[in-house]
């Protein structure tokens, strides 16, 4: 539990950003839980929205106690939805709101400890291929990785048209499908172009950034339509067709889809745990994103118990103090600053291909809009 509380919730108020110290609040009421008991409420003095100490957990809004750290680490070890669901007897869609959660989490971890890293290194770029829903609508998750670190930056989703070889039948199909939601063009291009803007945001990119990419020729039209990195970024590419040994400058990559195929379910090769949403695929991508960041050990076979997050250069100190907060505070999205890709999925922007709209059924928690007013007993 925070010893204390240092901001109003409500992102409008003079107090959210700054809280004159102490007395800016009052009481006002009591309510009575199931999960949690009996739990005292307040009020900000300045424009009236009320809260709790329970405002500022994680467990915002949760009926149900489940442990955070133990979903994040069952995700990781390739436990699929609905296992879990039948592990702690509630239904899928509970286990996807603890999911979304912990990748906001991830989100704010890393989005706060952005300006702290104390060394630069170079950063290899490269889409992971998968699909959602069916084959029909394959896409490219693009990842943003340390060479030397393997410490995730970002990651970004690109829908992309049915390719390769297909029956008449299939050719019949994908145009049907197409003709109702069709993919607009430029998807990788401008996917690339969203974790490339995140690498301005990097404290050392200043200095000067080498980035390692394939030959995709997107790639390189997105780094020439990006004035903002000009002579920030040197652009270096390996042919796709060269071995992804240990020495070649793209292994960081498929080291990490590796680690994507064996540990995320949905993302097993032919496998019938397809991800079926888009928002929820990448939710599914940032919360093992957070665990392999800050809670997987370096190298397990060599014996360095250090995370990726310390290898990348932040402090050890400043990661467990960031460790702790993440099964504990929420992170509220004024308090840090995000880039793009980051943006769209705390707002679940993605759309799903042949389904309905991007963002569509927003929580009022996302965007720290004040809760409806109750019938609360006034304090005297």
């Amino acid at each position: 539990m925070p010893p204390s509380i240092l901001f109003c919730p409500n992102k409008d108020c003079a107090n959210h950003r700054h809280a004159p110290g102490s007395g800016w609040y009052r009481p006002y009421g009591w309510y009575r839980t199931k999960a949690y008991g009996k739990v005292r409420r307040h009020a900000c003095r300045s424009c009236g929205t009320s809260f709790s100490r329970r405002t500022f957990k994680l467990s915002y809004y949760l009926h149900l106690t489940i442990g955070f750290r133990e979903i994040l680490y069952r995700l990781a070890a390739c436990s699929g939805l609905r296992a879990l669901a039948r592990e702690y007897g509630v239904t899928d869609k509970v286990i996807s709101n603890r999911i979304g959660r912990l990748a906001r989490q991830a989100i704010g971890v890393t989005a706060g400890l952005r300006p702290w890293q104390g060394r630069s290194e170079p950063l290899a770029a490269d889409g992971f291929e998968s699909f959602i829903r069916s084959q029909y609508s394959p896409n490219n998750v693009h990842h943003l990785i340390g060479s030397d670190s393997q410490y995730v930056y970002a990651s970004d989703l690109a829908h992309l048209r049915r390719k390769g070889r297909m029956t008449e039948r299939q050719k019949l199909k994908r145009e049907c499908l197409e003709r109702l939601a069709p993919i607009p063009p430029g998807e990788i291009r401008r996917s690339f172009e969203r974790i490339c803007c995140g690498i301005g945001d990097l404290p050392w990119a200043q200095d000067g950034v080498v980035l390692h990419t394939d030959e995709k020729k997107e790639y390189r039209t997105a780094l020439a339509a990006l004035r903002s990195l000009e002579g920030k970024i040197t652009h270096v590419t390996t042919s796709s067709r060269v071995p992804r040994t240990f020495d070649n400058p793209l292994w960081p990559v498929n080291y990490y889809d590796r680690e994507l195929r064996k540990d995320q379910a949905s993302q097993v090769r032919e496998t019938t745990r397809q991800s079926r949403e888009a928002n929820n695929s990448m939710e599914r991508m940032y919360a093992y994103a957070g665990y392999h960041n800050y809670f997987k050990p370096f190298r397990i076979k060599e014996r360095d118990s250090r995370s990726h997050a310390e290898a990348a250069g932040f402090a050890a100190e400043r990661v467990q103090s960031f460790r702790e907060r993440f099964f504990r505070d929420r992170f509220f999205y004024t308090k840090v600053s995000f880039n793009a890709s980051e943006w769209l999925v705390w707002l679940r922007a993605y759309h799903t291909p042949f389904t309905q709209a991007a963002g569509a059924g927003i929580p009022g928690y996302l965007t720290c809009r004040p809760r409806r007013s109750r019938s609360l007993p006034r304090a005297a």
